[in-house]
């Protein structure tokens, strides 16, 4: 496999399980379930071109092509009051505010409620970081704080640190998980929503994969909803962990991932992107299904694999910079 194939895969599988899950966000599973049966394919494949999740995606993604090479909070900054529509993304509208009035976007998200931000377009940070999940989670970190406070920061690193190490070349579930684990802290918040759940990260995910190794299907949403959800669907602890949740329970496979995802309800199409992008980072973009990819416009497959090709030339010149400077001190 590429590493071609890796970033494409985890764009493009990124990109139709947000399309996926769209349409039920915020639903219950049983909600969903009654209405639709499953969810097996787009039921809206035009929200590829307008889901929030894959804009930020794609703007990150932009943002690092533009700059060239590792990139700062003031340039994600940039790119925020360049693209965005404040009035669009209400959510969101607090720290564009205060970006535009020249605030600091080292401090902007620390005055932003936790609400998933910051995790749900990582993915860019892990493929930048590609094979270094130690840099991918520091990276994150220094950029999530424009948008989030603590909480959602550093569940967006740990999911960054996944992206990257989803990104080597023999990558598995198994190695995923275990990076998830060592990345997250055990520090507990203090905050209105962790009285009787569990309020610190580390615990939060392990409780939720060690569900995944005994549930699946219905029952394994059951076991989720009593034990690992938090005070709204959007909530970073809880996305984080019902993202490993349905990555591990799937077991890499890109299809079952993305419809476990879908189905899941709550923040449905957050999880379906996070999770079926690293299912796509491991697996490539061939092993996506085919009767997806044919459901998206040409003109969205296009802006796809161009950006692809782009992070792609990226990461290729990064490590050539490396060989370079390796040869350099070495003498070689």
């Amino acid at each position: 496999m590429t590493l071609y194939e890796k970033v494409y895969g985890c764009l493009l599988a990124g990109a139709i399980g947000n399309v996926m899950g769209h349409p039920v966000e915020n639903q219950h599973f049983k909600e969903i379930k009654e209405k639709h049966g499953k969810i097996t394919s787009l039921i809206e494949p035009g929200a590829i071109d307008t889901e929030d999740d894959i804009k930020f995606v794609l703007w990150l993604c932009k943002t690092y092509i533009k700059k060239g090479g590792r990139i700062t909070p003031e340039d994600w900054a940039k790119t925020w009051l360049e693209e965005m529509d404040p009035i669009e993304m209400l959510w969101v509208r607090n720290v564009y505010e205060l970006l535009y009035r020249g605030y600091s976007p080292r401090i902007t998200g620390s005055m932003n409620i936790n609400h998933g931000a910051a995790i749900m377009c990582v993915a860019p940070i892990g493929i930048y970081n590609a094979g270094e999940p130690d840099n991918a989670y520091i990276d994150a970190l220094d950029l999530g704080y424009m948008q989030q406070p603590e909480q959602d920061t550093t569940c967006s690193a740990v999911m960054a640190a996944c992206f990257a190490k989803a990104m080597e070349a023999d990558a598995m579930v198994d190695d995923v998980i275990e990076t998830a684990l060592s990345k997250a802290p055990k520090v507990p918040y203090h905050a209105f929503d962790t009285r009787g759940r569990p309020n610190n990260i580390y615990d939060a995910i392990k409780k939720g994969i060690d569900i995944s190794k005994k549930y699946t299907g219905e029952s394994l949403y059951e076991e989720l909803y009593k034990n690992c959800l938090m005070w709204e669907a959007w909530d970073p602890m809880e996305v984080l962990t019902l993202t490993l949740a349905v990555f591990n329970a799937s077991k890499g496979d890109i299809r079952e991932t993305i419809i476990l995802g879908a189905n899941i309800g709550r923040d449905a199409d957050t999880i379906a992107n996070l999770a079926g992008g690293l299912t796509g980072a491991i697996n490539g973009y061939k092993k996506i299904p085919e009767e997806w990819i044919k459901q998206i416009s040409s003109g969205s497959l296009t802006r796809l694999i161009e950006i692809s090709k782009d992070m792609h030339g990226l990461l290729i010149n990064k490590f050539k910079k490396s060989i370079e400077q390796v040869r350099l001190f070495e003498g070689l």
